[in-house]
């Protein structure tokens, strides 16, 4: 029993590792760090998938986005298949496989209110370390040379945080804001409360602050320009949606 216990936990912690390590890791941009990412999704998903030939239980969660998702498969594949640069298209492909595989596990392995609760608090986290290291690097105090980025000519006035590009931070902020919204229904009072509404006003200041946000509707119309962790974490945000769905109707 043990054993099945750590064989489901190595899925779900795989995928927190992911929320921590893809903003951290200079945007994860760099062919190194989407390494990261892949050699981390096919341990999360060999692990599941061994759990799920242990107990024999291969029940499939539907979702009101599985439809949608296989015809989006379908049209990259078709792209895919005609495209001019074949080999930069076969790799896009297979990044559109990584993020959907990270989707279904979210759905697969985030079962309860107290793992969901746990996730959300981990991207509250990490956003708001973002914010407030966004700001010592804005007023120059950024004590660490691995998120200098000196070399790419971007006005100074833009808050970027670890990331190179300002935009990239306006897309987890935008991700995280509507979460600590969410929080609101679920009864904080006293600090927590406080601690909440500080970061409701703080976050949407950051991205008043970045003059140029990136809005889900321009990532889905420009999803070329997009860095490949920003597609992860919108992938996080649609699992949160149909998460809250499924709770819905139970």
């Amino acid at each position: 029993m043990s054993s099945m216990n750590f064989l489901n936990r190595i899925p779900r912690y795989s995928i927190y590792s992911l929320l921590v390590f893809t903003p951290l890791a200079r945007g994860s941009v760099q062919g190194w760090a989407i390494t990261i990412i892949h050699i981390v999704t096919l341990i999360a998903l060999a692990t599941f998938l061994l759990q799920k030939t242990w107990t024999w239980d291969w029940k499939w969660m539907k979702t009101t986005l599985d439809k949608p998702i296989l015809c989006l498969l379908v049209l990259c594949l078709l792209s895919t298949a005609y495209s001019l640069l074949f080999r930069v298209s076969i790799w896009s492909f297979i990044l559109l496989l990584n993020y959907l595989t990270i989707y279904y596990l979210v759905i697969h392995t985030v079962r309860t209110r107290s793992q969901f609760k746990q996730l959300i608090y981990l991207i509250i986290g990490v956003a708001t370390f973002l914010s407030v290291f966004g700001l010592f690097k804005k007023f120059g105090a950024n004590p660490f040379p691995w998120w200098d980025y000196g070399g790419l000519k971007y006005s100074p006035d833009f808050l970027s945080a670890t990331y190179g590009n300002h935009n990239h931070l306006a897309g987890y902020l935008e991700m995280s804001i509507p979460l600590i919204l969410g929080l609101f229904l679920t009864g904080y009072k006293g600090g927590k409360l406080f601690l909440m509404i500080y970061l409701t006003f703080l976050l949407p200041a950051l991205c008043a602050m970045l003059h140029a946000p990136c809005s889900m509707l321009h990532a889905t119309c420009y999803i070329k320009d997009v860095p490949h962790p920003l597609l992860l974490r919108y992938g996080f945000f649609l699992a949160f949606l149909t998460f809250s769905m499924l709770l819905l109707k139970e």
